[in-house]
């Protein structure tokens, strides 16, 4: 992950609880699960542009977890992100 980078996710993104760690995730009619490091990362993402460090930074703090470990899963929830075209390259759709 480029630490330079920025990422914002469009206001029209939803987050929705399902279970104590099962999360919705969804937007115009598209729709994926995500654990609660996941939702995290897209409500940090809607309020304003975020770096991958400050999401790291933010996130370690509030997940009681290894750090590698919360990296590791950032970095792939990010990129499924752009999978679902909700991130360009650039960070920002």
């Amino acid at each position: 992950m480029s630490q330079e980078q920025q990422y914002l996710l469009p206001s029209r993104v939803r987050v929705r609880q399902e279970e104590e760690d099962r999360f919705l995730i969804y937007y115009d009619e598209c729709g994926f699960e995500a654990n609660a490091v996941g939702a995290r990362v897209i409500e940090l993402c809607k309020e304003r542009k975020r770096t991958y460090e400050e999401l790291c930074g933010t996130i370690g703090a509030e997940f009681d977890a290894p750090t590698e470990d919360i990296r590791r899963d950032i970095a792939e929830f990010l990129t499924q992100l752009q999978e679902t075209g909700l991130l360009s390259n650039e960070g920002v759709t």
